[in-house]
């Protein structure tokens, strides 16, 4: 079976044969965010894929998993090249200091990332869920506004505050009346006197 992928370039499907199988990690060589801390430079790949020349493919001789993480964590600052689309060359990679502590101890940082990674994702799932609720709570906040109901209560307290609605519509056509004159008044002083408005 030849699996199909998608070209970033014209996002056609092409099918070719893999030429990579088993569990290995990708990193960039060029078009990664290398200098952003926070998006991720490298990915775990499993089963039977090809990769194009944008890319590092390594296979640990410890926990691919670890030096995935690790080469997610490393600055490189110091490492890429280029001037507007930045490059990490197999010189520079090769180049990159890596601490490789015993296969246990890398298993350990691992799994206790992985677990902390986890929660970060359900906090983020939290937040977005959260911010849905909110953008529900402001809808229900204005229909109540709109249908009268955000205020009943402070009404039923207190009759002797209200205006009747005739009175307040005349005090809103008397204001409005009084600063349509004031605008007309500035700009006709405005314009006799050469000014610019």
């Amino acid at each position: 079976m030849w699996p199909a992928t998608v070209s970033e370039s014209n996002m056609r499907v092409i099918r070719y044969r893999y030429l990579f199988e088993g569990e290995q990690f990708l990193f960039g060589e060029d078009g990664a965010p290398f200098l952003n801390p926070i998006k991720p430079k490298a990915y775990m790949v499993d089963g039977k894929f090809r990769v194009n020349n944008h890319a590092h493919i390594l296979r640990s001789l410890g926990n691919n998993r670890f030096l995935c993480h690790h080469f997610n964590y490393i600055r490189y600052k110091d490492h890429d090249t280029g001037t507007t689309r930045l490059k990490l060359t197999k010189s520079a990679s090769i180049a990159i200091p890596v601490l490789v502590p015993p296969l246990n101890e890398q298993r350990r940082i691992v799994e206790k990332t992985e677990v902390l990674f986890d929660e970060v994702d359900r906090g983020v799932k939290s937040l977005r869920a959260a911010k849905n609720s909110i953008g529900l709570y402001r809808q229900f906040l204005l229909k109540s506004a709109f249908e009268d109901r955000l205020t009943a209560d402070w009404r039923a307290k207190n009759p002797d505050k209200l205006e009747c609605p005739d009175v307040l519509l005349a005090r809103i056509r008397e204001e409005r009346e009084r600063r349509y004159k004031a605008a007309f008044s500035d700009i006709r002083n405005k314009v006799s006197s050469g000014r610019r408005f």
